[in-house]
């Protein structure tokens, strides 16, 4: 869902919060992923906030995007690991 979609969303939901026609009277249940994620906070010079925000905003990304598109995932695609074979000493006569 792009940001636009997300903010006409939010404004919807918002605008019919009081409305009781708009929701159910029985409670869905739901299951609740117990990963709440960390939050890490970083400090820019006003600089390079603006860089950065005006990057986001070409990429049309937030800054958590951003930062998240860029940081969290790897440089190089990781090879899968290879069994190496075990070396052992054997004694051979000849």
């Amino acid at each position: 869902m792009s940001r636009e979609e997300e903010h006409e969303l939010d404004e919807e939901l918002y605008r019919l919060r009081d409305d009781p026609d708009e929701w159910e009277n029985e409670p869905t249940e739901v299951i609740v992923d117990p990963n709440f994620g960390i939050v890490y906070s970083l400090r820019f010079t006003q600089a390079e906030f603006r860089q950065i925000s005006q990057l986001a905003r070409r990429k049309g990304m937030s800054i958590d995007e951003l930062v998240k598109s860029t940081f969290a995932k790897p440089d190089k695609p990781e090879k899968p690991a290879v069994a190496k074979p075990k070396r052992t000493r054997r004694s051979v006569r000849a």
